[in-house]
């Protein structure tokens, strides 16, 4: 099976299971928390993805990491992941989940790249087509790119809206290309 769906598996498993415990809130802030060790541990990664430390080890080595850091629900899914040799697929599965978050609230996550910061009436216009277009409360991630020159970029689940300077110039190009 593709690790894409077994994420997806264990992220609903893990959604259902908070939603039954009433922790989705706490849950989600987990799984936001545990993302950022992801991204700024690389030892959290290497840890995460090598074979050389046993299921049951690893399951430990987590548990005293996180004792008293994260909700039960967190706590056990994460022992759960390590026993069953399925904890480098945390980040799918944070992806996952977080998904399934913001699905069951009506929101949609939204990438905003930019080639500088926006003001707050720029990126509530943008918010407030995305919530016209998709009847969904966007949740606005901001990143800027210089190298983009000026527009930005909007990243949808899987859809990219580019209406960057650079896209423009590109397009230009091709067609004095065809001259």
């Amino acid at each position: 099976m593709l690790p894409e769906r077994i994420a997806r598996r264990y992220a609903k498993s893990l959604f259902e299971l908070a939603q039954e415990k009433n922790a989705t809130d706490a849950v989600k802030n987990d799984v936001d928390f545990l993302e950022r060790v992801y991204d700024l541990t690389p030892e959290f990664r290497f840890f995460l993805r090598g074979p050389e430390v046993q299921p049951r080890v690893k399951a430990r080595i987590l548990k005293i990491l996180f004792d008293g850091k994260l909700h039960v629900v967190t706590g056990t899914f994460l022992e759960l992941l390590a026993m069953r040799s399925r904890v480098e697929l945390l980040p799918q599965i944070a992806y996952a989940f977080l998904d399934l978050y913001h699905q069951s609230r009506n929101e949609v996550v939204v990438k905003l790249i930019s080639a500088q910061a926006l003001s707050d009436e720029q990126k509530n216009i943008i918010a407030q087509r995305v919530k016209t277009g998709l009847n969904k409360t966007p949740i606005l991630r901001e990143e800027v790119r210089p190298e983009l020159i000026g527009g930005f970029k909007l990243l949808i689940g899987t859809q990219l809206y580019d209406q960057t300077v650079v896209r423009a110039l590109r397009k230009i190009e091709k067609e004095f290309s065809k001259i």
